[in-house]
């Protein structure tokens, strides 16, 4: 089996000077052009942790404080 490619070089280079570059959405350099990537990760995620520990304890909260609830909790 024989396979052959075309192409038109002048139509894919007219192709090529249309791209746009795709912009820059966050930019994980400091000032100092340090990347800084990974802390700003960890601190997304310590965050989140924190957040959702809160809203665990604010739930159980309120479970505790509704009589018609109060049977979900287990009293160890």
């Amino acid at each position: 089996m024989n396979a052959g490619i075309a192409v038109d070089n002048a139509k894919v280079a007219a192709e090529t000077k249309a791209y746009k570059k795709i912009p820059v959405i966050v930019d994980f350099t400091d000032d100092a052009g340090n990347d800084v990537m990974q802390q700003i990760i960890e601190h997304n995620y310590n965050q989140i942790k924190a957040d959702v520990k809160q809203i665990v304890a604010d739930e159980l909260e309120k479970i505790e404080a509704d009589p018609e609830l109060q049977h979900l909790i287990r009293k160890e």
